[in-house]
């Protein structure tokens, strides 16, 4: 899933800064969701693009979704281990630093020459969400931030030892409030796109990620071949569909999620496509931190040309070969 995900983002980010299709990230926008209605008539070729750049967006809500699942794997609710929140943020933190930290350099210099101290202290201290959001440079860093608030969140809830407990009860219940903040601000470019900036707009898969992991029953649902492609099917349509209504958008990234559990599931049956999927998604967060800066240098000498789709894929491959060279670079001199 990881491995599915993270090219979807990595196409979405370039793809969306050249095409008439955008996205209904941080906004609703059914202009937007009309015009990839249109190109889909249309259905030439090339539309491909128009579906990363639309849809490429949720591959972020799958990313939430393993964050939650996996940390609930690892630090379970239901263990007896100990659980020691703040060694736990600080472990995590750190390590959202130091992955970020090395290619933020280009973009730091850049805010440097321009006498942006503050935002590069907002950005190294992962606050820009909090007091910034439209500053951010480049725009994709704003994941950072915004995981750094999850795992503040999960060291909050986790406290409680249980999921069926206070913890459950605090999860569910900031679930709600946080639909109702979402949906509240319709009316409001301003603050939508604020929420949407911040974990408060992003906790429904983060939490599906939770229940998902310590519900064991749900594992039912992806048993079978026939189910999986079901999924893919009914749920890959209403993802689309849900751009056309502002509630039912609000809980999109559900869909997004259950339809690429069941895509991980088809594809698994394939050997090689597997092994690659896999092989990607470890290599996903190192593809995440540098991408940007393979894009900005892609914009920069082949702007005119970058919606060529051999273009696309060599922005892709570069990007994955960046990837390959700072995950080496990293382990040595970054992850101890």
């Amino acid at each position: 899933m990881r491995g599915i995900a993270i090219i979807f983002i990595v196409l979405h980010n370039l793809l969306h800064l050249f095409l008439e299709t955008t996205e209904n990230e941080f906004i609703f926008s059914i202009a937007r969701s009309n015009t990839f209605a249109k190109h889909a008539l249309e259905f030439t070729p090339y539309f491909y693009k128009d579906i990363f750049s639309f849809l490429g967006w949720y591959g972020v809500a799958v990313f939430l979704f393993l964050s939650g699942y996996g940390l609930t794997q690892k630090y379970g609710f239901t263990t007896e281990q100990p659980f020691k929140a703040g060694s736990f943020v600080w472990k995590h933190l750190k390590r959202v630093f130091l992955l970020m930290l090395i290619p933020y350099t280009l973009f730091a210099i850049r805010h440097l020459l321009r006498g942006q101290y503050l935002q590069i202290f907002l950005q190294l201290t992962l606050t820009s969400n909090i007091f910034n959001p439209n500053g951010i440079s480049p725009g994709v860093f704003w994941f950072f931030g915004l995981i750094a608030q999850f795992y503040i969140f999960f060291a909050i809830i986790r406290k409680s030892n249980s999921i069926y407990g206070i913890g459950g009860g605090i999860l569910l219940i900031i679930n709600i409030l946080s639909l109702i903040i979402i949906v509240y601000p319709r009316w409001s470019y301003e603050l939508m796109n604020y929420v949407r900036h911040n974990f408060i707009g992003w906790l429904l898969p983060f939490s599906a990620g939770i229940w998902f992991a310590e519900c064991k029953s749900m594992n039912s649902l992806f048993d079978s071949y026939w189910k999986n492609g079901l999924w893919v099917i009914v749920c890959g349509a209403l993802v689309t569909i849900s751009n056309y209504n502002f509630y039912a958008w609000c809980i999109s990234p559900i869909f997004a999620i259950m339809a690429s559990i069941g895509l991980t599931k088809v594809l698994a049956r394939y050997r090689w496509i597997n092994e690659s999927c896999i092989w990607l998604g470890t290599l996903s967060s190192f593809l995440f931190a540098v991408h940007p800066t393979v894009r900005l240098l892609c914009m920069r000498y082949f702007a005119n040309e970058m919606t060529h789709t051999i273009y696309i894929l060599g922005y892709l491959l570069a990007s994955i070969a960046v990837a390959i060279a700072y995950r080496a670079i990293h382990k040595r001199f970054l992850s101890k």
